[in-house]
């Protein structure tokens, strides 16, 4: 069969106005076939339009694989992006729990260990840790207001205060009281007699940051209570 030009263009004609559009840059030398309805690009021949269609389909195929990938591959970084910040976050505040978690393990084993020390002085038996009394005392430390007045819970346990000093120093200041303690007459009871009293056993303290200027404030609760007025010849030993 045979056609003439005039009729082989106007078959042409009519399969580019038919085509769809297809833009790629994938495949470069695929053209535009169809610009707008009506305006039409003329391919050299048949074989060409039918190749060009052809290989475009094939490119718009390919770039559509190539694009769900590339999709899939955002969602992924996407969602690995979310991942990532989230572990940033749980990792920033797991650190901070384990920061906080570490100062108030040091704070319980220095202020114990230096208890224990100055009753070792006295011949007297180690007091344990008890974390009801230091959430006791750690709740009344948190509400207190960074005055500089001292004033006591009048709780049940027994309780010795300190503002403006370190942990272990707080024990020291206490402690240091009963450098000219006489215990002949054993009529006195202070934050001294409280450290080293016998019957006591059990230790827990809280603490509050304040400012620069008043420090840390430290209180610490003993149970059975210390200071009990009559048993401190039992209670409160010379140095061994």
């Amino acid at each position: 069969m045979k056609f003439s030009l005039v009729v082989l263009s106007s078959i042409l004609t009519q399969l580019a106005i038919a085509a769809p559009v297809y833009v790629t840059d994938y495949v470069t030398h695929i053209v535009t076939v169809t610009v707008q309805p009506g305006q039409t690009q003329v391919l050299g021949s048949a074989a060409s339009v039918a190749t060009s269609a052809a290989s475009a389909a094939s490119a718009a195929s390919v770039a559509a694989s190539v694009a769900a990938p590339a999709a899939s591959t955002a969602s992924g970084n996407a969602e690995t992006t979310a991942y990532s910040a989230t572990s940033v976050a749980t990792s920033a505040a797991s650190s901070a729990t384990s920061s906080a978690s570490s100062s108030d393990s040091s704070f319980a084993s220095e202020i114990l260990a230096e208890h224990n020390a100055k009753r070792a002085l006295h011949g007297v038996s180690d007091l344990t840790w008890d974390d009801t009394l230091a959430s006791y005392a750690q709740d009344y430390a948190d509400n207190y207001d960074c005055s500089g007045t001292l004033t006591h819970s009048g709780g049940s346990y027994g309780e010795n205060l300190a503002l403006g000093y370190s942990t272990t120093g707080s024990v020291d200041a206490w402690y240091s009281e009963g450098d000219d303690f006489d215990y002949t007459s054993c009529n006195v009871y202070d934050h001294f007699t409280q450290v080293i009293w016998k019957s006591s056993t059990k230790l827990g303290c809280g603490q509050k940051k304040c400012n620069d200027y008043w420090g840390t404030y430290i209180i610490c609760s003993y149970d059975p209570a210390g200071n009990m007025v009559g048993d401190c010849p039992s209670n409160v030993l010379p140095l061994v």
